[in-house]
């Protein structure tokens, strides 16, 4: 099983991290009701830009590359930061690579997830997190496409 090592200036080696597994929940985006799929094998947290274009909002442009699964390489198209991310009564600020070509809306990575104190549950299929004093028990939907907005 994987690992994540901390470094003493509190910093995180993902590098460490061989597995990945993941939970698909509802969240809202700016109101907005969405599938987001927590991935421990993601390091940044991505939105598609079809997400961007629905909800209306303005990115920072960007033109690079981002390295997906597999070492494969995506087209980044923009930045979104302090994104008002709403997990049942929980409301998270989240930065966002846009990217253009990505099966979900929005894949919430590792290093949010341990902010989080993201527990995912493979017995009950739910998401356990923590923010703050705070805390939110997320159901796993089954049925749902990861890219399904509505």
């Amino acid at each position: 099983m994987g690992r994540v090592v901390v470094n003493f200036a509190g910093k995180y080696d993902f590098r460490r991290v061989s597995m990945s597994l993941h939970l698909l929940v509802r969240i809202h985006v700016y109101s907005k009701s969405t599938m987001a799929l927590f991935d421990s094998g993601a390091i940044p947290n991505v939105m598609s830009h079809k997400m961007v274009k629905k909800l209306h909002i303005r990115m920072q442009i960007t033109n690079r590359s981002s390295k997906v699964a597999n070492c494969a390489s995506e087209k980044c198209v923009g930045t979104l930061n302090e994104v008002p991310v709403s997990m049942g009564e929980l409301v998270v600020p989240m930065d966002f690579l846009i990217l253009e070509d990505t099966p979900c809306d929005i894949r919430i990575g590792l290093p949010t997830m341990i902010q989080l104190r993201a527990r995912p549950d493979y017995y009950q299929m739910v998401v356990k997190i923590h923010c703050g004093g705070d805390s939110e028990v997320l159901n796993h939907e089954y049925e749902r496409d990861c890219g399904n907005t509505s």
